[in-house]
């Protein structure tokens, strides 16, 4: 049986954004941030994998983009797939 690693690599970023946010809102820049001091600089992920699964996230309604400052928050749809 063949594992696709690519989307269990995808799937940890997902939850771990989630979990970010769900703490406090955060723009792209800080969640990445926010990843390499939990990984004790172990760990940055790029923007080109931030990004793309923060859209993700927004089309399906687990995140939103404040329009204010730009900050992305859980939704209560997000909190219920955090919790699950």
């Amino acid at each position: 049986m063949w594992l696709d690693w690519s989307k269990r690599a995808h799937r940890g970023l997902r939850t771990w954004i989630l979990l970010i946010v769900q703490k406090e809102p955060m723009n792209g820049v800080e969640i990445m941030d926010a990843m390499e001091s939990t990984s004790r600089g172990w760990w940055k992920p790029s923007p080109g994998s931030v990004y793309p699964m923060l859209k993700r996230l927004s089309d399906e309604g687990l995140i939103k983009k404040r329009e204010e400052d730009g900050k992305y928050r859980i939704t209560p749809q997000g909190k219920e797939e955090v919790e699950w």
